[in-house]
């Protein structure tokens, strides 16, 4: 599940403190009998095929205690709706997922801090405007639920939100988006996913969300982007903890300022072609010691040997995926001390280097790529280190086209 339910977590931790002073008396949070209409009218005009929403009864008068619905436990107002949908990949996903109409009955919940719609099925269509209307809304999510066409400048009026997910999957990845200064008044936003968007034509993209004073996480993959800056005089993202930029074709110099980014926890720049030279004053990765996940394949600015050495500084890895990078310079070895890599894809590069045995000290590795390298050593021996871990995690190693010596029988070249 993405980070973002901590950051709801974090939102709601003080009100929580609150209700629990109302717990000895539950009676107080019987729902309102407006907003039970409301809810009952909105579930009107869905089409419910799985019988999720089978609580929402007229028999049963306190709609708190309906499936989804969390309601203030002293007033009784409707706070949070919880319909996410299953996992688009289920077999029976289909059959599970919410479909219909949103109505604007949804305006008569007033007190209305928490949407999530996401990963069901809205028939491609637009977004509601009158969403927008929610106003005290600090978390919406409708990604992955079919809907299509320009989003409603309306959900800028949303100037509470903290967590705003529009995602879309592949199989809408060029949804338009012609401009995004409606999101410059959401001052408040945490966390902001626009994945599968097509922002090609919205030339203010960087300029919207690199002011936005709160942002710590950013989803933008797959948006067809492909221009970034590569120098700034300033930068905003000073809060950043995470950055997605991934399958944005930008072919252009690596942005330097992203180095700058000290408090980031993941980087994810995959096939986004970026280029070197990274000269060393700019400082690579050292200056990012709480990096976790470092996903940076098809960038070929990581051949060089400055990026590199800063990035065998960043001790806190836990995703490396460097593949297709043009790397020549050895860089197995430098990883030993990293211990805490479950994953490691080093596959499609130029690597020169003798298999280090040191690796095998790497007892958290699940997963380790080698593949089409030129790789020399025996993979018997990194294979009998990580044999003595006390609890040996590997479970995928690939390593062919490469000149490594095999001699036990029952290792599978993969």
């Amino acid at each position: 599940m993405k980070s973002f339910t901590h950051l709801w977590l974090l939102i709601v931790a003080s009100s929580l403190c609150a209700s629990c002073l109302c717990d000895e008396n539950p009676g107080r949070g019987l729902c309102i009998d407006d907003e039970r209409v409301a809810l009952l009218q909105f579930k009107h005009d869905l089409i419910d095929d799985a019988n999720r929403l089978s609580s929402w009864s007229s028999a049963n008068i306190d709609c708190c205690t309906w499936d989804g619905i969390v309601c203030d436990n002293f007033t009784g107002h409707v706070q949070e709706l919880h319909l996410r949908g299953p996992d688009p990949e289920r077999e029976d996903a289909s059959t599970q997922m919410l479909k219909g109409n949103i109505n604007r009955s949804l305006l008569l919940l007033k007190q209305l801090k928490y949407l999530d719609l996401s990963c069901n099925d809205f028939g491609v269509t637009q977004i509601p405007s009158f969403i927008g209307s929610l106003r005290n809304l600090r978390y919406l999510n409708l990604s992955m639920s079919q809907f299509f066409g320009e989003v409603p400048h309306q959900l800028g009026n949303l100037s509470m939100l903290v967590v705003l997910d529009l995602g879309n999957g592949p199989w809408l990845s060029n949804v338009p988006m012609n401009s995004m200064h409606w999101l410059s008044s959401l001052r408040l936003l945490k966390f902001l996913d626009l994945s599968g968007y097509d922002l090609n034509s919205a030339s203010d993209w960087f300029q919207v969300v690199s002011n936005l004073p709160s942002l710590v996480e950013l989803h933008l993959p797959s948006s067809n982007l492909t221009q970034i800056p590569n120098q700034l005089s300033e930068v905003n993202f000073t809060s950043l903890t995470v950055l997605d930029l991934s399958y944005n074709i930008f072919d252009t110099m690596m942005p330097w300022w992203i180095f700058s980014l000290g408090k980031l926890v993941s980087l994810d720049l995959t096939r986004c072609l970026f280029h070197g030279p990274v000269p060393s004053r700019v400082g690579g990765f050292q200056n990012m010691t709480d990096l976790k996940v470092v996903h940076v394949s098809e960038n070929d600015f990581m051949n060089s040997t400055s990026v590199l050495s800063g990035l065998l500084s960043v001790t806190s890895l836990v995703s490396l995926d460097i593949s297709t990078c043009s790397i020549s310079t050895p860089i197995l070895g430098g990883l030993q001390n990293t211990t805490s890599l479950v994953s490691i894809d080093l596959s499609q590069n130029f690597i020169n280097e003798t298999l280090p045995n040191s690796v095998g000290n790497l007892c958290n590795l699940r997963h380790l790529d080698l593949r089409s390298n030129n790789f020399t050593g025996s993979v018997s021996e990194l294979l009998n280190n990580f044999c003595e871990c006390n609890s040996p995690k590997l479970d995928y190693l690939a390593f062919s086209a490469n000149s490594l010596l095999c001699i036990r029988r029952n290792i599978i070249l993969s």
